[in-house]
């Protein structure tokens, strides 16, 4: 068996470099040679590590959904309720969309929308990251409901669903949008999930 010569870049910069390219040109509008200036690596060692352009791209966006979806998770979690924890998830949305990115957006809704339909391979990754988030989305609402902060007339499947629909869209508007208008939509767009002001609860953070 023929020992192959150690790889000679960290794996870890050098995705983060393909994915930058990826997200900023879109996947096929980047060709390799793109990649190779960007990573500054031979494209023989980036076939040898990754595959072909495909399969880089789908480890870099595998990489993207995994971070991302942590980073979600995080928000949820770490907040006092379950409507702190929507409200900062979904203004997170906005606050990467409209400073961090910039332009950019996220690599997850610009690659669903630049999505072929014979690209099965792509789409079954977009799933799993939309199946997780939503997941997680479905988890909070509950919770939600059972402190009573949620309504239970919605059903906690449609509300997820509804909830990151409405991310995306944030992500998409935040391009062009100022954060502060997010800011007010996001507010908006959670009132379908709470108790009437005339169930005696009073107002919300939020909503005045």
């Amino acid at each position: 068996m023929t020992i192959g010569r150690p790889r000679q870049f960290d794996e870890a910069t050098v995705l983060a470099a393909v994915t930058r390219t990826f997200w900023d040109n879109g996947y096929h509008a980047t060709s390799i040679a793109d990649v190779v200036e960007a990573t500054g690596v031979h494209r023989n060692s980036l076939y040898a590590t990754y595959g072909d352009k495909h399969q880089l791209f789908t480890t870099a966006l595998k990489a993207y959904i995994d971070e991302a979806g942590q980073r979600f998770r995080d928000k949820l979690q770490q907040a006092d309720s379950p409507y702190a924890g929507l409200r900062d998830a979904l203004l997170h949305y906005s606050y990467v969309s409209a400073t961090v990115s910039g332009p950019r957006g996220c690599l997850v809704t610009n690659t669903t929308i630049e999505l072929r339909r014979e690209d099965k391979d792509l789409a079954a990754e977009i799933r799993v990251g939309m199946k997780r988030i939503i997941d997680l989305l479905h988890a909070v609402v509950e919770r939600g409901q059972a402190s009573g902060e949620i309504t239970a007339e919605i059903d906690p499947a449609d509300a997820a669903l509804f909830l990151y629909s409405f991310g995306q869209g944030l992500r998409v508007t935040g391009r062009i949008a100022k954060l502060a208008d997010l800011e007010r939509t996001v507010d908006i767009a959670l009132r379908a999930l709470y108790l009437p002001e005339t169930s005696g609860r009073g107002s919300r953070s939020g909503f005045s």
